[in-house]
């Protein structure tokens, strides 16, 4: 299959030509759910934040910028989506981390309202839980 996508490809997919779509998809959906698995490590969650980013595509298809590299802007697409992804997990891995490590039973209101705050340990670039009280 040929790589290079043309302009006409990207005219028709702006248009929303499911055809254009389908060659734009099997032409980058392995280089971008690579890029993705470099960060995340993670074939399932490179697989998924893959599937997530063309839908968007698809989605948001009339917002393409036809003047633009096509290639550059999926690139960036798609480490923002491995980044965000991991940021995420992060925060979610501190936040669980840091209610299993409470000395105390929570009351209603407490799980309720998140009293913990999250915050970077500069030094080993690991999240560390600081108790507000």
């Amino acid at each position: 299959m040929n790589n290079i996508i043309t302009q006409e490809i990207l005219s028709a997919f702006r248009e929303g030509d499911h055809k254009a779509f389908e060659i734009i998809f099997l032409t980058y959906y392995n280089r971008v759910k690579f890029l993705i698995y470099s960060f995340t490590k993670s074939n399932t969650d490179a697989e998924d934040i893959t599937e997530e980013l063309f839908a968007n595509l698809w989605a948001n298809h009339t917002t393409v910028n036809l003047n633009k590299s096509f290639h550059s802007y999926l690139h960036t697409v798609a480490y923002n989506a491995a980044i965000n992804f991991l940021k995420h997990k992060l925060v979610h891995q501190a936040y669980v981390s840091c209610n299993l490590d409470q000395r105390y039973s929570p009351s209603s209101e407490d799980e309720m309202i998140c009293k913990v705050s999250i915050t970077w340990n500069l030094t080993e670039k690991t999240p560390v839980c600081i108790d507000d009280k």
